[in-house]
């Protein structure tokens, strides 16, 4: 039976999922309050053994009493599921055992089922399938039995405590199946495929990993949707591996125009009818999933190419990129807002204060080649700065560089740089600079109207593109099978540094502060830009 809880009536979910808490709630749920303000989110999903080894010690556990009590919160509407035996015996004795609620936003989704929260349709088996004497084991086998007997059909997200037989089907990987692949565990994989989930997260090896996306039966628009699959270390681990994943969704319901088919996508790996497809999978070993990105490249957080890092061949990890919200490196003090698709960030080694970049969420080659709903709140965001950036008597910026090298169609990770000058420069001097750069390079820029811009550049060029906050743009494109002109990763720092007369900040790497002090710096710019988010 599937259950509905409030509908936040939200075009996109924002979630955390959490791997392994394992009693550590005052820190789990501190670091998730830290991460809901940049949010905010709709829920915290918790995969793998919720409580501590103590826990059993004592009803209600300890740890718990405060959040009981209400003399703590838990910071947003908190699901999570049992693990093994010690957890089904300390949700009975709190009198939950079939699900409900512990403390005021901490709910245990119970043993089995599925359910709509926050417009997502999350489907969950608690228990593990290892023995057939443990508890846990009979709670796993029943709610798949009940899953598979349900006419439940591509939900969003399935949280599990064990990986499913047989999903590395298809996938070239140093990764070692879980040593607990039991034939039981084929009764989970035919629920994994029964359900098509958007997304499936799980836990019990200890580590981070992330399998290359799948594409299940499913069609929307002539188009399979994929699945993405990732097993979270246990909370704070002591190798510092992924233990939290922060990403935006719609519902599947709501799909009207898919996502592009992942260039790295293989077959479902519980559709024994699918061909094996040795050139869409990647290589992985632990949190470093090797998968190839189609640029070869790595990117400084600044948005720029660093040539010191530059080696044509070397694979990118998308969980490594600086600009993925769920990646290891991304340095989320510098994060000022997130919207639906998109989220505004201050730049690394920034040129001027309030230098900053819009993102996209999705790992995103380039702005043309994103979905219209981020390029449609890329343009909200650039509103709301050009009205911000205007209140303070100064003009905008923007740019974006998108030039391919090596085998693929797309830049590590988009981002178009933002840059508010004084007025004493006026936006007519900004893109008359950008010209002559341009004739000193032997190219021309075009004249664009920033409303479709997008639509100005054909499938399959490079490009830089430049806009400033009066409404007027210019944009240089080329095909990537054609030689590229001299538009270097720092090409339109150095020019708008030329102009303001900084040439010594031309280079981001002579701009660096410390971590402290990029924080106040974001936190300052988040308190102007705050009147002007329409988050």
């Amino acid at each position: 039976q599937e259950h509905s809880f409030v509908n936040l009536r939200m075009s996109t979910s924002k979630v955390l999922v959490g791997g392994d808490v394992q009693g550590q709630f005052s820190k789990v749920f501190e670091r998730v309050r830290v991460a809901n303000t940049k949010g905010p989110f709709h829920m915290l999903l918790c995969v793998g053994k919720f409580f501590g080894p103590d826990d059993a010690s004592s009803t209600p556990p300890s740890a718990l009493v405060p959040y009981i009590d209400k003399h703590a919160e838990v910071p947003l509407p908190t699901y999570f599921i049992a693990e093994d035996d010690d957890d089904i015996a300390i949700l009975d004795a709190l009198g939950v055992k079939n699900g409900g609620e512990i403390a005021p936003n901490l709910h245990y989704l119970g043993p089995g089922g599925v359910k709509t929260i926050s417009s997502l349709k999350i489907a969950w088996v608690s228990g593990k399938l290892n023995d057939p004497k443990f508890a846990a084991h009979e709670i796993a086998n029943s709610a798949i039995q009940e899953l598979l007997s349900s006419s439940t059909r591509d939900v969003d997200i399935l949280i599990t405590n064990q990986w499913p037989a047989g999903v590395l089907t298809h996938v070239r990987t140093s990764v070692p199946p879980p040593s607990d692949f039991s034939p039981a565990l084929h009764t989970l994989a035919q629920a994994a495929h029964a359900l098509r989930p958007r997304y499936h997260f799980t836990a019990g090896k200890g580590e981070f990993y992330s399998r290359p996306p799948y594409l299940n039966g499913n069609m929307i628009a002539g188009t399979r949707l994929v699945t993405r699959f990732f097993s979270l270390a246990p909370a704070f681990n002591l190798g510092k591996q992924r233990d939290l994943y922060a990403m935006g969704m719609m519902p599947t319901a709501s799909l009207k125009n898919p996502e592009v088919e992942p260039a790295d996508a293989t077959p479902s790996p519980y559709d024994r009818s699918a061909p094996s497809s040795s050139s869409s999978s990647s290589k992985a070993h632990g949190r470093f999933d090797m998968t190839p990105h189609p640029d070869n490249r790595t990117r400084d957080r600044h948005g720029e190419d660093d040539p010191r890092k530059r080696r044509r061949g070397v694979p990118i990890d998308p969980r490594d990129c600086w600009f993925c919200l769920s990646g290891s490196t991304t340095e989320k003090h510098l994060v000022v807002s997130i919207g639906d698709e998109t989220y505004l960030a201050l730049a690394k080694g920034s040129l001027v204060e309030g230098n900053a970049l819009i993102i996209p969420i999705a790992h995103t080659g380039s702005f043309i080649s994103a979905s219209e709903a981020a390029r449609a709140e890329l343009l909200r965001y650039k509103t709301a700065l050009n009205k911000c950036f205007n209140d303070q008597q100064m003009q905008t910026v923007y740019f974006e560089r998108h030039v391919t090298r090596g085998a693929g169609p797309q830049s590590v990770h988009a981002n178009v740089q933002v840059v508010p000058i004084k007025s004493t420069v006026t936006c007519k001097e900004v893109l008359t600079e950008f010209r002559n750069a341009a004739d000193a390079r032997h190219f021309a820029f075009e004249e664009v109207d920033p409303a479709n811009w997008a639509s100005s550049i054909p499938e399959g060029h490079n490009y830089f593109y430049v806009e400033t906050s009066d409404g007027k743009g210019l944009v240089f494109h080329s095909h990537q099978a054609q030689a590229m002109p001299d538009i270097r990763p720092s090409f339109g720092r150095e020019i708008l540094a030329s102009l303001m007369k900084m040439p010594h900040r031309a280079d981001w790497n002579n701009c660096l502060t410390d971590t402290r002090t990029e924080t106040a710096d974001t936190r300052r710019f988040a308190e102007k830009f705050q009147a002007y988010d329409f988050n």
